[in-house]
């Protein structure tokens, strides 16, 4: 199974980005670029139209967070990242 060890994610502005690379239940991550809304869903990409998700800006993520902690959605275990005003850099680490 794929994990993400502290890698640093590029999020093209205006897009949607998968911070996972494989299921998982709890993630770390920290924008260190950029401002960025963050969607768990179940799989796919939300639509770039889809406003939904939790606003972060640079210096801000969660630690060893679980996915209930941000979604009711049963079988949640993706997380996107929404670049908002242009690009952003955020770092993620996740077992998987």
């Amino acid at each position: 199974m794929a994990a993400r060890d502290q890698e640093r994610v590029s999020c093209t502005g205006g897009t949607w980005t998968e911070l996972t690379d494989a299921d998982v239940t709890a993630i770390t991550f920290m924008v260190v670029e950029g401002r960025v809304r963050i969607k768990w869903t179940t799989g796919s990409a939300p639509s770039d139209s889809d406003t939904g998700g939790y606003p972060y800006r640079s210096k801000e993520g969660e630690k060893n967070a679980a996915v209930t902690e941000f979604t009711q959605t049963s079988s949640a275990d993706r997380l996107f990242a929404f670049a908002e005003g242009g690009d952003a850099v955020v770092v993620v680490d996740h077992a998987a």
